[in-house]
């Protein structure tokens, strides 16, 4: 089931309804380097890199990636491009 968009769809909803329902206005993802796929699939729903004076703070591992996402950042994960 890959490249249907399903995981994105499912991505996209989670952080809405979080951001409508619960306020959370901040979404950080910490992800191995190597999580080609992951990464692909936060840089489809709107998330960046998070900036290097801001990397320690998530307490991350030499080899994770942190990625950031403000809520009325994010995209719909639509089967179109999917990751």
């Amino acid at each position: 089931h890959w490249r249907m968009g399903i995981g994105s769809s499912a991505v996209a909803a989670m952080l809405e309804e979080l951001s409508r329902s619960y306020q959370v206005h901040t979404f950080i993802a910490l992800l191995k380097a190597a999580n080609f796929r992951s990464k692909g699939l936060l840089l489809k729903l709107g998330f960046t890199p998070c900036p290097a004076e801001r990397f320690a703070e998530f307490d991350a591992e030499p080899d994770e990636l942190v990625f950031l996402l403000r809520a009325k950042e994010v995209r719909s994960g639509g089967a179109e491009g999917a990751a």
